[in-house]
């Protein structure tokens, strides 16, 4: 079910702390406390755009990092009595899906548990490894309401409305409030390209993209110009003030310069109509290609913070399209055909997107900055790829099919406001120059999205967003201005009827969700700096402590 969201009022809090304050906000130990015990196996689902942070660093025991680390184990912070992710200690397994599937797994849009958004969680209820909720969505054919294997949180880029934590509650069958929005991390969504075969840059140049350009990108509507038709590679680059060449050797450095070279042609292999692989001889459209436009194939927190950027930017255009649904006000595509020729590849996650869009020359597209760069091979840095999708057999045996060479790197994109494109220092890239992989997202002072987030841990956090077009001139800062803020799902009470009731086992996984919500909160905050993510603002520190010791049997 698609969401469409009410306004709805949020307290207001505009709290700005320094950087040495940060660190102390996530990390300062509280008292020690006795261990607990914990339940030794559960399950996670939800927002791909958390799938790094939650497989490659939380969710893990990785000498200092993770939820099983020593610095963790040294905060004086609650403990399970086994260390997590080691040995007998818990384990969680966390699979990235959507967060809509989430929000729907949940109950977040109908009021039912639909443990089928997560086939690994419910596959363990039916082999007794994690306790079953009580009532849950019956699977299709049974026909009838029945106990099933449940994800102990879900992570939603888009957190949910008053109602839809309302609908949470029914699910639960509670008394009071029962699901709990935590806030985890901030991530910079990059905004792909992947230029048509025959239309270059130079090599290692970066692209600048203005907030005008990039709405009218997104609506179809970048006019013809440069000897260019609308909505094409050349018309695009000639917006953005390229000049083109005739020869390579005509690039200079500095310079806004593209080479269109259509005709050239170049062999690759392909699997023709019977399965088998031919070398076929592809030709080069250059410049005048039409951009593709690549959007998630199912209902995408990432979508919903990108859409509402987007509604930063230019509201009438975009204010009826910032929801996480497949809506857009211009023609998209939600899957592609593989590059091999045969079958096609759903953009059901962040990672799928970055890789269709990769493998697809002339399309634009959008991600974390995590899955543009592990997924699609794409940075800051113009750079030539034949990434592909689908298999085709050379020398005997199965390979990836690749592209035709073709250019693709993530733009840098304006943040100082939507007016007349400005100098160079008015572009931000997702990730901090020269610091690795470490997200360029601001932490210590709130922006005109954020500055209303809610204090009660039982409040609503919809529409509170950490994305600033003009992110420079109102923070005082050069950060990106494209950052979503993510979000984990759980229960303040796990003894609720409708899920686990009262009993040993439930307090073993209330324990659980427990502690690793105040792992993630606090040490876990400092652990996803560079790894592509941000801790949160450090203002909200506070408020998102209290929801945490929340989170009880």
């Amino acid at each position: 079910m698609s969401r469409h969201h009410r306004l709805r009022r949020l307290a207001v809090l505009a709290t700005c702390v320094g950087s040495a304050a940060a660190a102390a906000a996530f990390s300062s130990a509280a008292p020690a406390m006795a261990a607990v015990p914990c339940y030794p196996v559960g399950f996670a689902s939800g927002s791909s755009l958390q799938n790094s942070s939650q497989t490659e660093v939380w969710l893990t025991s990785k000498g200092t990092e993770g939820w099983g680390g020593t610095d963790f184990e040294a905060s004086g912070k609650t403990k399970c009595t086994e260390k997590p992710e080691a040995g007998t200690g818990p384990k969680i397994t966390y699979t990235k899906t959507s967060s809509g599937q989430g929000l729907e797994e949940f109950g977040d849009n109908s009021g039912t548990f639909k443990p089928s958004e997560d086939t690994k969680a419910l596959e363990a209820g039916k082999k007794s490894e994690i306790p079953l909720v009580a009532d849950a969505e019956p699977e299709p054919g049974s026909g009838k309401v029945e106990a099933a294997g449940l994800d102990f949180f879900v992570g939603t880029d888009d957190a949910p409305s008053i109602s839809q934590n309302g609908e949470a509650e029914a699910a639960a069958e509670a008394n009071n409030a029962a699901q709990i929005t935590i806030p985890v991390a901030q991530a910079p969504i990059a905004v792909m390209l992947s230029l048509p075969e025959g239309c270059e840059l130079e090599a290692e140049s970066e692209v600048d993209l203005s907030n005008a350009t990039l709405s009218e990108l997104w609506d179809g509507a970048i006019p013809t110009q440069g000897g260019y038709g609308a909505n094409t590679w050349g018309a695009l680059l000639t917006q953005l003030g390229y000049t083109k060449i005739a020869e390579s050797a005509e690039f200079e450095e500095g310079k806004k310069q593209f080479k269109d070279i259509p005709g050239t042609k170049e062999k690759v292999l392909r699997l023709n109509g019977k399965g088998e692989t031919v070398e076929v001889e592809e030709e080069a459209p250059g410049c005048v290609q039409a951009i593709t436009l690549q959007a998630r194939y199912t209902e995408s927190g990432t979508s919903y913070a990108y859409k509402k950027y987007l509604s930063q930017i230019n509201f009438k255009v975009w204010g009826a399209y910032a929801d996480d649904a497949q809506n857009w006000p211009s023609k998209v595509a939600l899957e592609d055909p593989n590059t091999s020729g045969s079958g096609s590849k759903k953009s059901e996650s962040g990672g799928n997107l970055a890789e269709n869009t990769a493998a697809t020359p002339g399309s634009v597209g959008y991600a974390n900055t995590a899955d543009a760069a592990k997924s699609g091979g794409l940075s800051a840095k113009a750079t030539v790829s034949q990434f592909g999708t689908g298999e085709v057999e050379e020398g005997g045996k199965k390979v990836k099919a690749k592209s035709t060479k073709h250019w693709v790197l993530w733009a840098e994109v304006q943040n100082d406001g939507i007016g007349a494109e400005p100098e160079s220092s008015g572009y931000a890239d997702p990730l901090i120059p020269g610091e690795g992989h470490a997200a360029n997202c601001e932490t210590s002072v709130l922006v005109p999205g954020d500055k209303a987030f809610p204090y009660s841990y039982n409040d609503s956090w919809f529409g509170v967003t950490t994305t600033d077009p003009n992110i420079r001139n109102d923070a005082k800062v050069a950060d990106y201005p494209i950052c979503a803020l993510t979000f984990d799902l759980t229960w303040h009470h796990f003894q609720n009827k409708g899920l686990y009731g009262k009993s040993k086992t439930t307090e073993e996984v209330a324990n659980t969700a427990h502690n690793l919500m105040e792992y993630i909160t606090t040490q876990g905050q400092l652990d996803i700096q560079g790894h592509y993510y941000q801790r949160v603002p450090t203002a909200m520190a506070a408020h998102i402590a209290i929801a945490v010791a929340e989170v009880k049997y």
